[in-house]
């Protein structure tokens, strides 16, 4: 079986500086940023291997930290993360465009954090807290802030924790997909070659599960027996006599 390639991604950014009068209902104006934000690492790696990717100011540059994340996107049939539609996505095509870099190729998108807004009513939505109740794992634990600051200071001691941090944020969403896959009703098409191979995961090992019916047209339900996704197959129009 021939699996799509899902890159899996978190990317971890710099804090604006800004000249404030007070801490509570600012609203900032240009002239007041002193510092922008921007991206200063991500974690990356493909679904099923198990190498993690790591690139950053303080190892590549911060050129070379954004070619390593444009050469990964441009081979993936999908990225994957925890809110990566609403943050990660825009944040890195931001930073590619800075760059005069071309725009990555429009490449699906599957946004965990969405699945699980969604679908489940829980406590929390916070990736550390769907985690550990799910079983898969945690976030690496460190000081908060004060690891930012250290990290942009040149701490070295930070830059390796904020590594870790970041490499085990890209290992709980692979994680976290495993087990939400069977729940995303929107997975994008990654069938590969077969108009019923499933199209979470490629896989043709599937089970036809009976019929739902539209008002005109009968659509055979299948489940697959791999990863529990379940989607339509064929649509057979109903005879007048039957609607």
């Amino acid at each position: 079986m021939v699996h799509p390639k899902i890159l899996f991604y978190d990317i971890e950014t710099r804090p604006m500086v800004a000249e404030v009068w007070g801490m509570r209902d600012q609203n900032l104006g240009l002239a007041q940023i002193r510092e922008f934000g921007g991206v200063i690492c991500f974690a990356a790696k493909w679904y099923g291997k198990s190498k993690v990717h790591f690139h950053s100011d303080w190892t590549d540059g911060h050129e070379g930290m954004l070619q390593a994340m444009h050469d990964l996107w441009n081979e993936a049939d999908a990225v994957c993360g925890y809110n990566n539609d609403g943050f990660d996505n825009k944040y890195m095509r931001g930073e590619f465009v800075k760059s005069g870099m071309e725009p990555p190729p429009p490449t699906a998108s599957i946004d965990l954090y969405k699945v699980v807004r969604q679908q489940f009513r829980f406590d929390s939505h916070k990736l550390d807290h769907v985690s550990q109740l799910l079983g898969i794992g945690c976030k690496v634990q460190h000081q908060g802030h004060s690891l930012w600051t250290d990290v942009l200071a040149g701490d070295e001691k930070a830059q390796r924790l904020m590594e870790r941090y970041n490499r085990q944020d890209t290992r709980l969403t692979e994680k976290l997909y495993k087990k939400l896959r069977p729940y995303i009703k929107n997975h994008p098409h990654l069938g590969i070659g077969n108009s019923e191979a499933c199209p979470a995961c490629g896989s043709l090992n599937v089970q036809r599960r009976g019929y739902s019916f539209t008002r005109n047209f009968q659509v055979q339900r299948l489940q697959c027996r791999d990863c529990a996704h379940w989607y339509q197959g064929r649509r057979t129009k109903r005879a007048a006599r039957d609607i």
